[in-house]
């Protein structure tokens, strides 16, 4: 099918390019995250979940 177009997003580099969420650059080290960040991570991952499945290039 040529009539769309597959984004590939690298969350790791929109942090680096784009200062990211204090959250997610901890988690994205490798750093623990207390009970307060993962839910906190879990509620923006969510967010940015619905905003990414909302693309539309129409």
């Amino acid at each position: 099918m040529n009539n769309h177009y597959h984004l590939v997003l690298k969350i790791d580099l929109w942090c680096k390019v784009t200062k990211g969420h204090d959250v997610a650059t901890k988690y994205m080290n490798g750093d623990a995250l207390i009970e307060g960040e993962r839910l906190l991570l879990d509620g923006l991952l969510a967010e940015w979940h619905e905003r990414l499945s909302s693309i539309s290039c129409t």
